[in-house]
């Protein structure tokens, strides 16, 4: 049986793909590693290589697609395909690190995960509130339980990982690049440049989504997904 292995972003876990999970291990072996205590995206990425055995496709969401760009650039033979989600091959701009240096200061003080999350974070997370209040809450729910060294983690990761522009033209992977429209923490434009130097790729915009469309458009993320696995729809109805 083929893999795939599923690539969360910042403190979320394998329930942010709830969705696809289901329809998914009808026909692949499903892994979803917990990058809870590495600090660099290399790490993580070795983590992966390190407890899979063989070749798989790969799914990863924000910082889960900085993982998956590094796994198809360090060790191209193991990844069969690859979709990237709402995710950026940037380094942090120096405004950024700073951000996530307060941040991390700022937790190690207090120890209310509960409070950066509900202020700083869920509010880049959906395009509309009002009808996404279960991903919000979602959300805070595997943050929590994640708890806050992960953060600390992740976050330096996130903070440290050099850029991987100048090294996507080397993937060579079949790839689907989906995006929510209106996404603020990775907008299209990025979505579109990665489109421009992967070679074997393709863009989809999911309309009406921020950040997490997995979660905000489910149906048509999923039906998106399993047309690229060539997964039946009758096996991906949400």
């Amino acid at each position: 049986m083929e893999q795939v292995v599923l690539l969360p972003g910042l403190m979320c876990d394998e329930r942010l793909f709830g969705p696809i999970i289901k329809p998914l291990k009808k026909n692949y072996r499903v892994h979803t590693p917990v990058m809870d205590r590495f600090k660099s995206m290399d790490e993580m990425a070795n983590f992966v290589l390190n407890s899979i055995s063989g070749s798989f496709h790969t799914v990863g969401l924000s910082m889960g697609g900085i993982i998956a760009m590094t796994l198809a650039i360090n060790d191209p033979s193991r990844v069969k395909s690859m979709i990237l989600m709402d995710t950026s091959p940037h380094s942090d701009s120096a405004r950024k690190q700073a951000t996530r240096d307060i941040q991390i200061k700022s937790l190690s003080e207090t120890k209310d995960l509960e409070r950066l999350v509900a202020e700083e974070l869920k509010p880049n997370y959906v395009y509309n509130e009002l009808t996404n209040q279960h991903v919000l809450d979602l959300c805070m729910q595997m943050a929590l339980d994640l708890g806050i060294e992960v953060f600390a983690n992740q976050c330096l990761a996130l903070r440290n990982r050099q850029s991987l522009t100048n090294l996507l033209s080397q993937i060579n992977c079949r790839t689907l690049v989906l995006c929510g429209e209106h996404d603020k923490l990775c907008p299209v434009s990025v979505h579109e440049e990665m489109v421009n130097y992967i070679s074997n790729s393709t863009l989809s915009v999911i309309p009406n989504c921020g950040h997490l469309p997995i979660l905000e458009e489910p149906e048509i993320c999923t039906k998106e997904i399993a047309s690229f696995l060539n997964l039946g729809l009758d096996e991906c109805r949400v």
